[in-house]
C-alpha cells in the first residue's frame, strides 16, 4: 500500500518518504517522433490524497502530458531530503 508506514523494532513509526518531500522524477513512455517508446523523465511537484496516492497537475505545454495521454503507464521516483548520490572518483573528470 502506498501510504503505509514502516516500523523498526522498538522505534516510532517511520513516515513514508512522500510526507517529507514534494517533488520527484516522473517517468513516462515517450510518444514524440524520434524518441517514441523510450523512457522520458521530468522533474515534477506532487501532492498526495488522503490514501497517500500521488496527485500531479499537468499542462498541455509539458511533454509528459502528451506521453500520458498516449500511454498512461508511468512511475514517480521520490528522494528523501538530504539524500545524495556520490559519484565514484573515476567518474569525475
Amino acid at each position: 500500500m502506498f501510504g503505509q508506514c514502516f516500523t523498526r523494532r522498538g522505534d516510532a513509526p517511520v513516515p513514508p518518504c512522500y510526507t517529507l518531500c514534494r517533488n520527484g522524477v516522473l517517468s513516462t513512455i515517450s510518444s514524440h517522433p524520434g524518441s517514441a517508446g523510450f523512457p522520458f523523465g521530468s522533474v515534477v511537484e506532487f501532492a498526495v490524497d488522503d490514501a497517500g496516492y500521488p496527485l500531479l497537475s499537468t499542462s498541455t505545454l509539458s511533454p509528459h502530458t502528451a506521453d500520458l495521454q498516449a500511454d498512461g503507464r508511468c512511475s514517480i521516483t521520490v528522494m528523501a531530503p538530504g539524500f545524495t548520490v556520490s559519484a565514484a572518483p573515476s567518474a569525475i573528470a
